[in-house]
């Protein structure tokens, strides 16, 4: 079944821009050279449609089955040795999940 990491951030206050470019045009990829990792997305809340959301900002990553642990560890490797860019743009508060299917993929018939 499917493994996914969902990490929810935001930019610092005035830097939207730079933490849109950073995120999409170089850490997806970054993550997505780890091994384990096989996809990712980001979304971002719609204004007006969620007050209260602790933050502005998804991202989902999909993880080869039975690879959750060992993908995290990939990436905390990569973060502490460098291989991974970080900016100055996004917050230092921000939340990450890892997270196991626990049913098959249910999709609408048409």
């Amino acid at each position: 079944m499917r493994e996914i990491v969902v990490t929810l951030t935001d930019p610092v206050e005035g830097e939207d821009d730079e933490y849109n470019s950073w995120y999409s045009d170089t850490h997806l990829g970054e993550v997505l050279a780890i091994d384990g990792f096989v996809a990712a997305q980001r979304f971002r809340v719609v204004d007006g449609t969620s007050p209260g959301a602790p933050h502005r900002y998804l991202a989902i990553y999909e993880i080869e089955d039975g690879e959750l642990e060992s993908a995290q560890d990939r990436l905390q490797a990569a973060l502490v040795g460098g291989k991974l860019k970080t900016s100055s743009a996004i917050s230092p508060v921000s939340d990450l999940w890892l997270l196991s299917a626990i049913t098959e993929r249910v999709v609408a018939s048409e």
